[in-house]
């Protein structure tokens, strides 16, 4: 058994100096810059870089493959983390020893969510680091179904998408129920029809709407219109009823959860847990 670092280093194979090397990939003919992700990837080297940190996946699957293939792993090397809040975390921990700063990427929308405790810690440790925000693609032609749905926002720092169709009404988010509250306190979402998923969430709060003897308009509604609402929500197995502050950066009401929305969170886990 080894009984410092020194000792367990021999384990190394021979010849090896440096654990990057035991998986660099070895490009082929003349290695110029080809896409936009390499040029990122040379930002980050000619800053200097060390590492970053990710939690890979599809929303800067360009970035990932050009770390890889283009800049050999290498300054920055990629530290391959299970969640965002550790990603920004070990950029943190960097920083507080070294005092450089290193890279964590993190995916757009949920992905910035997870990581947004680990950065707060990081602010307040006024800790320095650089933070890559991704985004899936930009034509909703060239997204795959889901994962590059709910990681694609023009807000990077959206929890969610809504959907419009062609006739600019609202038709749902990219994993949730939408809906608005009207200046004179009318809930309108859009009925459960063929352009909408009929959500198990959205059905028991129909309920905890009639139990509270509140005025509801099934029908579809514009982006003007859910703009100029009193608040807004989504309702979704994962958000319950999340009130909806801000659209497309603009401040929704008064910029806070609204008093209807936040009624029927609490309802609705009554609701749930007695019906």
């Amino acid at each position: 058994m080894a009984s410092n670092r020194s000792d367990s280093a021999k384990v190394r194979p021979a010849g090896v100096d440096d654990l990057t090397a035991l998986d660099r990939p070895i490009p082929a003919g003349v290695n110029a810059a080809g896409f936009g992700s390499d040029v990122a990837a040379d930002a980050l080297r000619a800053t200097e870089i060390p590492y970053i940190a990710l939690n890979p996946g599809a929303s800067y699957r360009g970035l990932h493959d050009s770390l890889v293939n283009y800049l050999g792993n290498e300054r920055p090397q990629m530290l391959l983390c299970l969640h965002e809040e550790s990603a920004v975390a070990i950029a943190h921990g960097y920083a507080k020893v070294t005092g450089k700063a290193m890279a964590a990427a993190v995916h757009s929308n949920v992905g910035l969510m997870h990581a947004t405790m680990a950065i707060f810690n990081a602010w307040c440790d006024r800790m320095p680091m650089v933070i890559l925000g991704a985004t899936g693609p930009v034509d909703a032609v060239k997204r795959r179904p889901w994962i590059d749905w709910i990681h694609t926002a023009r807000d990077q720092g959206a929890r969610e998408a809504w959907f419009v169709d062609a006739d600019g009404y609202v038709t749902e988010g990219s994993s949730s129920n939408a809906w608005i509250v009207t200046k004179d306190r009318k809930l309108v979402t859009r009925p459960a029809d063929h352009a909408i998923l009929r959500g198990i969430s959205r059905t028991v709060l129909l309920d905890a709407i009639r139990a509270q003897g509140l005025v509801l308009d099934e029908r579809a509604f514009t982006v003007d219109e859910a703009m100029a609402a009193q608040e807004a929500f989504v309702t979704s197995a994962s958000q319950i009823v999340l009130p909806v502050v801000r659209i497309d950066g603009r401040p929704l009401g008064t910029g806070m959860p609204g008093p209807i929305a936040t009624a029927l969170r609490r309802e609705f886990h009554r609701h749930a847990e007695f019906s």
